[in-house]
């Protein structure tokens, strides 16, 4: 399971730094616009701590596993907004 220290989310598969989350930082702050978040990843365990943290900080979420769920999603968003 993962955990917080020093200001992140630390994965236990030792991940690079670059893909750790900044948890505490990001809900540190406030959020004064709807924030939607795309979360991608093919690892569910990923996808789900991500939503969680998004979630917990205010965002609304969505999670796909793929680049492909990710563009139809996206594209689908898009569409909805143009009508």
């Amino acid at each position: 399971m993962a955990e917080i220290q020093a200001g992140r989310l630390m994965n236990p598969r030792s991940v690079p730094e670059a893909n750790y989350v900044f948890a505490q930082e990001a809900a540190a702050k406030p959020i004064s616009l709807p924030v939607n978040l795309l979360v991608v990843d093919d690892d569910a365990h990923v996808r789900e701590l991500c939503r969680s943290v998004a979630m917990e900080s205010g965002m609304k979420v969505s999670d796909v596993s793929t680049a492909e769920e990710a563009l139809e999603v996206t594209c689908h968003r898009i569409e909805r907004q143009r009508r």
